[in-house]
């Protein structure tokens, strides 16, 4: 017969060493979770908005997403004008809510995995940037490379100004 006085502290050290190897197996397990739901969310990059001017001045945004394959696919605002003093190409990368445009106004962006979602409203002209299609005054297009909108004065759709948060 064996003492039992003996066996209690060999049961407490074992349920120590089981608690400690489930504490360690989870803290393993969250960051390779965690680590894995960041590759995934940041992965494909984020929108790049190239605000430039054509040769004849022509205001234009290009739109870059490599992650994508969408390589320069260009909408020109014939009939507008960047305001003065603007710095020209100006650049901005979508990889923070509510990125500072050089011109127009941003309205919506969910950036939670890369590329997102982002919506402006640049000379009147309401722009959505999805992963599946531009949406352009309400016009759904398809993302092409090398390929080149002309929005007109007529076609603009009136969006309503942004509220800003109190």
């Amino acid at each position: 017969m064996t003492d039992p006085t003996l066996a209690k502290p060999v049961a407490e050290a074992s349920l120590g060493r089981r608690l400690t190897l489930l504490f360690v197996a989870c803290l393993a397990g969250y960051f390779l979770l965690y680590a894995g739901d960041r590759h995934l969310r940041l992965r494909k990059g984020p929108w790049e908005l190239h605000f430039e001017s054509s040769p004849s001045g022509i205001p234009a945004l290009r739109v870059v997403q490599p992650g994508l394959g969408i390589q320069d696919f260009r909408i020109n605002f014939p009939g507008e004008t960047f305001p003065p003093g603007l710095k020209l190409p100006a650049t901005v990368l979508c990889d923070a809510p509510r990125p500072v445009l050089p011109t127009g106004e941003w309205i919506f962006d969910d950036f939670m995995y890369f590329p997102g979602t982002a919506v402006l409203n640049v000379f009147g002209h309401g722009i959505q940037l999805l992963p599946r299609a531009p949406v352009i005054d309400g016009e759904e297009k398809q993302w092409a490379a090398r390929v080149s909108h002309d929005l007109s004065a007529s076609k603009k759709i009136p969006y309503p100004k942004h509220r800003k948060p109190r």
